[in-house]
């Protein structure tokens, strides 16, 4: 039966690769849980993470070589919604907040952007707020 569920959640003493690998096998051992049982990993693309010869998914392709590792999408979209928005003008996020505070202080020009939405047969979405702390708000603020 193939089933996927959060194994544990830890505490780290050493967050070094060999440090995160000994931890897993250690809980993988404890719940009696085979290796070869192990057919994915998932995690942020970070080096430590991916690293093709010392990450944490070349430490478990060598236990394992058919194991799936799949890299985080939503760290990998926040990637490059950043480094994208780096290379725009500053007034971008400007603009994006005006537009933000036009439609959204004015009840008739919120109507008309749900009424373009079923026009367009669109599911109604709220427009979020850009903010320095919701995390993509700024990077994303046009994909639906």
């Amino acid at each position: 039966k193939v089933c996927d569920r959060l194994l544990a959640v830890v505490e780290l003493n050493d967050c070094t690769v060999e440090g995160v690998v000994n931890k897993l096998l250690e809980i993988l051992a404890e719940k009696e849980i085979p290796l070869n049982n192990l057919i994915g990993f998932s995690a942020d693309t970070a080096a430590v993470m991916m690293g093709d010869y010392n990450g944490i998914k070349a430490k478990l392709k060598n236990i394992n070589e058919n194991i799936f590792v799949n890299g985080c999408i939503c760290h990998s979209l926040h990637l490059a919604a950043s480094a994208t928005a780096n290379v725009l003008p500053t007034e971008i996020e400007g603009f994006s907040r005006d537009v933000y505070n036009y439609i959204c202080d004015s009840p008739k020009c919120l109507d008309s952007y749900k009424e373009f939405q079923e026009f367009v047969q669109l599911k109604p979405h709220k427009i979020l707020k850009p903010s320095q702390t919701r995390w993509l708000s700024l990077e994303i603020r046009n994909i639906f």
